[in-house]
Order: C-alpha cells, then structure tokens, then sequence
C-alpha cells in the first residue's frame, strides 16, 4: 500500500448515505409492495388461488421488513453504545489477529485473504468493539466476494489517521439480495465505525469493490485534544 486511498470511484450518492438512512429506505420499499398487494386483494372478488399468492408474496415481504428492522435497531445501538474502557489499539495486530482467524473460511469459500499492513498503527478507543467492528466487516466482505478471487484487507498511515481498506471482487449483483446478511452485515459495521469516531467511504470500479475506514491516530488524537484545550483551532 503506497499511503493512499485507491483511485476508485465513488460509488452512487444513494449508496454512500448514512447506515440508518438506507435501512428506513430499504424498510420502505417492501412494505409499500405489501400495502399495494393488500389494496387490490380487498378490492373486488378475485380466484381463491389469487388470495393464496397475495398471502405467500405478504409474508415473503414480511419476512424481508423483520430482517432490516434487526440489522436498523442493531444499527441504531451501535451508534448509542457507551464505553468507558479505552486504550491503545495497534489497528495493524488486530487486522493479522483477525484475519487469521477468517483464513479457514476464506479457503473453504476459495477466496486468497491478502493481508498488507504498513506498521503500527494505535488508536485509542475500546479494544473488544474495534475488535467486533473488523471481524464483522472482514466476514461479510468474505460472503459478498467472488469465488476463488483475492481480498485485500490493508491498513496504512495517512495524515494523522489509520486507514484501513478491503477490497474485494463481488459476485453478480443480480445473486445477491439486499437483506442478504452480508450486505446488512456491511452497513451495520458501517455504523459502528462511524460511532467510533472514524470516517467510512465505500468505492466501485465495475465488479471490484472496496471500503476504506479511517479514524485519528493516537497520536495525533492526543494533539488535536491538547490543542483544543488551550483554546487553539484545528
């Protein structure tokens, strides 16, 4: 890694909104279908088997508003969570700790898990949820890449902040939902980092996809902190 975010672009505006935002979307979406199937269901008499697929594509749609009200509310805490325990965190051990962990699925799944780390690299933040933060973002990318392709997972040092990237091939779209777990995954993890202060970007260059998660190095946490006591603008 050279020090510096890949030359991506960004993906669709709709795309990059906040966690929560997206989730009231999405939420929206299958519950105005189940309105409408309602509507034209109690309007006017209709074959018994008519009645039998309204009720089967209601609870599909049901069934799809349960899963994103789980993944909004495990947002929503995500984004309300309070920790006191904070301390050094070496970003870079953690992404190796991690990864090997996920190694045995990236094999099973065929996926080559590249690990590139350019240092060390501290935070200061709580290490059990940065810890749940990585593994959930690494092992949903690991379900949304394509079989026997490579996934990056990076981290380097750029002007005062920690930056770490994944960067993976994705399957067609077209094969995958958007409740899937992995892509709810993503956007969970996406509050989570947000709430921990760091700063999410997501890229797309055709099938190649990737995020790149920064927050303040210790370091330079710790100046921007003194001088703001002393009354100094960043």
């Amino acid at each position: 890694m050279t020090g510096s975010a890949p030359q991506l672009a960004l993906q669709h505006p709709r795309l990059d909104r906040s966690p929560v935002d997206h989730l009231l979307h999405a939420i929206n979406q299958p519950l105005t279908g189940l309105q409408c199937s309602l509507e034209i269901a109690v309007t006017g008499h209709h074959p018994a088997a008519y009645y039998l697929r309204t009720l089967r594509e209601g609870l599909e749609l049901v069934s799809r508003v349960r899963i994103l009200v789980e993944a909004l509310r495990e947002a929503v805490d995500l984004r309300q969570t309070e920790w006191r325990e904070n301390s050094l965190i070496s970003i870079d051990a953690l992404l190796n700790e991690i990864s090997g962990d996920l190694q045995p699925v990236a094999l099973s799944k065929g996926v080559f898990l590249k690990v590139n780390t350019t240092g060390q690299l501290l935070v200061f933040s709580n290490r059990l949820y940065i810890s749940t933060l990585i593994f959930r973002m690494i092992d949903s990318v690991l379900a949304l890449a394509d079989p026997q392709s490579e996934l990056e997972v990076a981290a380097w040092g750029e002007r005062g902040r920690a930056c770490v990237l994944t960067s993976w091939s994705e399957v067609a779209s077209s094969n995958v939902s958007p409740c899937s777990p992995p892509i709810l995954g993503l956007l969970v993890s996406q509050a989570g980092w947000e709430r921990a202060g760091a700063t999410w970007r997501r890229y797309s260059s055709g099938a190649k996809q990737s995020c790149v998660v920064c927050m303040p190095l210790a370091s330079s946490a710790a100046q921007t902190a003194k001088r703001l006591e002393h009354g100094e603008s960043e």
